[in-house]
């Protein structure tokens, strides 16, 4: 038997005692690994959100915008699964899916939310995650910047605007 890299091994005359053995190995197991949460707590991540939109956005200082920024994650259907269950697997899935249609630094950004927002449920709400796995997501940042230049007709139309503009010093110190 391997569970969450426990390895145990024993030999049965009967496959009825083989698996009340390993059920007596396994719940251990499985207590560790599904923290019981407390009364009150939250219990989806749907709870999670909505209890952090309600009691910690509005004090913080960009609470309307993190409450902005978790609105996408709001209609995944992660947002169903128990705490407990909740996986860096999980969250990494999320994140193909979203770059997929969302450039690295919005992602990054989300992910940056999401880890405080665990914490706080975890330590002070006692939401049964095991451990925090969004810190086990990384987001890789490419190189988004931009390396255009303005072609000779447009930069002879910025000119033009300056010049009409009412401080002729910007003209002489765009050209």
């Amino acid at each position: 038997m391997r569970r969450a890299g426990v390895k145990a091994s024993k030999t049965f005359a009967t496959l009825e005692e083989a698996k009340l053995w390993a059920q007596g190995i396994e719940a251990p197991l499985q207590a560790q690994r599904h923290p019981v949460a407390l009364a009150g707590a939250p219990r989806t991540l749907a709870d999670v959100l909505l209890r952090f939109e309600q009691q910690e956005a509005p004090r913080r200082r960009s609470g309307a915008v993190e409450i902005h920024m978790l609105a996408h994650f709001r209609r995944h259907p992660l947002m169903e699964l128990p705490c407990a269950e909740l996986t860096t697997q999980h969250l990494a899935l999320y994140r193909d899916e979203r770059l997929q249609t969302t450039k690295p630094g919005t992602v990054r950004r989300f992910f940056n939310l999401l880890k405080p927002v665990i914490d706080i449920a975890r330590d002070e709400w006692g939401a049964p995650f095991n451990g925090n796995p969004a810190r086990g997501v990384t987001v890789r940042v490419g190189d988004d910047s931009r390396h255009g230049r303005l072609s000779p007709i447009q930069m002879g139309r910025f000119l033009a605007l300056l010049r009409s503009g009412p401080n002729l010093e910007v003209t002489r110190a765009v050209e």
